[in-house]
């Protein structure tokens, strides 16, 4: 029920409007009460839905009264009672707080569709910032991203594996973003109908249900929001949209696993930029290793994910590679999460049927709680790169290169001192100019916009969002203001089609009807008077003073009932 507040010191009005609202459905007895002070003490005592404002309240003060009301109560909505009705007045209760003018004294028919939208209003605007609250009540998931060195070195199965590690701890949802040839589908047995580039539509104010609608439920607990089954479709995704759906995975989810694929396009960009932790899959291969470094370099000159610890995880070791997991660790220079033995002879039939989430393979599993322990609150205790076997180097010697002869013990050099940071607009580019040796190479573009400077591009963002949003909010107050000037235009037009149908009926020519409407109407209004006769009946038409085109006229008609 619809608890209405009425403020009146009239004694007749409340005594009408409680038998209005008694006639509608879904509408309490209001509380009556004569001055704004006892208002301030009941809303502090019950919930009300609706305020109901006498103008002639405390002496005449009632726009007073319900921009007091207005302020205390913003999602309450407050209507104005009077008893004058012209534009004037309309204009004053707007610019006052009130969300709708009624006359007085009051009618079911008026009161009855007018007050059934402000109750509506009122509890839709209730019901989302309740469920504001509790979205940001919720404590904000955590995000790892994997993405592998090259391809094929075994990302999306260490991706499904931690995200099944994880499920056992809370919401987990595994995100494909390898949008040109991801098959985590396929992985968990599935047929693809949504993907994750059906949200980039409505990226910008994503939610619960939106996700609910492309995620699928599948074994272990896990929630998977695949990549599309046509490659060319993840053209669609942007580094905005990549942000925008992680930061909504954030809210609506424990764990948050992201398969970046084995490529650094804007969508793994901006993954990567709200991850916690950056997993980099590698096999114990000098290509992949290469890679690695590459990548890490990557993120250096882009200023990418600077904050965000790495770690990598070594998959097909074995006791035969010449190069094992201890030289890899000191050749990449970055912390060692795990290794995984090779296991192509257990992995195949279940890649081929679709039941990797049911193997049962213990250094799968290994691996895959290894990396869930990076989605804990606390900040995870990264292992320290086990020490360089005997006559390992930093650097990939050139007897790696295919062909060359096997590597000779040599003593480990001693550590270089690494150059200051070139400081300056103009010395940035000059090292960005000639990195990579000197080789001229131009810093990777995503979607035609270079990545070099990320701060200068976010505050740039931020600034075009501002403008955007403010602009917005522009239209939209021109566009309520020119509805209500439309509302109050069109009461006077009925009222002065009621005064000239008056006006016929006892006699008055057309010029003097004219005139005397004229006279009771705003200067600005008359201009666009327009009075004109059909048979026994009379039409007003008062053109609207407004900014945006297309709005009105405001038509007001009549009967004449002629006096004999």
């Amino acid at each position: 029920m619809t608890q209405a507040l009425l403020i009146s010191s009239d004694q007749q009005t409340p005594a009408a409007v409680t038998a209005v609202l008694a006639e509608l459905e879904g509408f309490s007895t209001p509380i009556v009460l004569a001055s704004a002070a006892q208002a301030r003490l009941e809303f502090q005592r019950r919930d009300i839905d609706l305020v109901l404002v006498d103008e002639s309240v405390e002496d005449g003060q009632g726009l007073a009264v319900m921009r007091e009301m207005a302020v205390l109560e913003p999602l309450v909505p407050v209507c104005l009672l009077t008893t004058r009705m012209d534009a004037d007045s309309v204009l004053r209760a707007v610019d006052a707080g009130a969300r709708a003018v009624l006359p007085l004294p009051p009618s079911v028919e008026r009161y009855a569709e007018r007050l059934r939208s402000l109750s509506a209003w009122s509890r839709a605007a209730h019901g989302y910032v309740e469920e504001e609250r509790e979205s940001l009540g919720r404590p904000v998931g955590r995000v790892v991203a994997l993405i592998g060195a090259k391809g094929g070195v075994g990302t999306s199965m260490i991706a499904l594996a931690a995200a099944k590690a994880a499920a056992g701890r809370g919401r987990t949802v595994l995100l494909d973003l390898d949008l040109r040839g991801g098959d985590l589908a396929s992985y968990c047995g599935i047929r693809v109908r949504h993907s994750v580039v059906d949200l980039v539509s409505v990226a910008a104010e994503i939610g619960g249900r939106e996700v609910s609608e492309v995620a699928y439920p599948v074994r272990s607990g896990v929630e998977l929001l695949p990549a599309p089954e046509h490659g060319e479709m993840g053209e669609e995704m942007t580094e905005a949209a990549a942000r925008q759906i992680v930061q909504a995975l954030r809210y609506q989810y424990d764990h948050v696993v992201i398969d970046c694929g084995s490529r650094l396009d804007e969508g793994t960009a901006g993954a990567m930029e709200l991850a916690d932790t950056i997993v980099v899959v590698a096999t114990p291969e000098v290509p992949a290793l290469r890679a690695v470094r590459r990548f890490k370099e990557t993120l250096e000159r882009l200023e990418l994910a600077r904050s965000t610890p790495l770690q990598v995880v070594l998959n097909r070791t074995s006791r035969h590679n010449e190069i094992q997991p201890a030289g890899a660790a000191k050749l990449i220079d970055a912390p060692l999460l795990g290794t995984l033995p090779e296991s192509a002879q257990r992995l195949e039939p279940v890649l081929n049927a679709g039941t990797l989430l049911d193997l049962d393979l213990p250094v799968l599993t290994e691996i895959g709680r290894a990396v869930a322990e990076l989605l804990t609150p606390v900040t995870a205790v990264t292992a320290p790169a086990a020490p360089a076997a005997p006559g390992t180097s930093a650097e990939l010697p050139p007897a790696f290169a295919p062909g060359g002869a096997p590597p000779t013990p040599a003593p480990a050099p001693p550590p270089s001192v690494a150059a200051p940071a070139p400081q300056g607009r103009r010395a940035r580019r000059a090292a960005e100019r000639t990195d990579d040796g000197g080789s001229g190479k131009r810093l990777p573009f995503f979607g035609g916009r270079r990545r070099a400077a990320v701060d200068s591009a976010e505050r740039g963002a931020t600034a075009v969002e501002f403008a955007g949003a403010f602009i917005i909010a522009l239209g939209v107050f021109f566009l309520c203001f020119e509805l209500l000037l439309f509302g109050g235009v069109s009461l006077v037009a009925h009222n002065s089609a009621q005064e000239a149908a008056r006006n016929y009926a006892v006699g008055m020519s057309h010029q003097q009807v004219v005139a005397a409407v004229s006279e009771r109407m705003p200067g600005s209004l008359a201009s666009g008077l327009s009075v004109s006769t059909s048979g026994s009946d009379v039409r007003v038409s008062i053109e609207i003073p407004g900014m945006i085109p297309g709005i009105g006229p405001a038509v007001g008609t009549a009967h004449v009932e002629r006096e004999r």
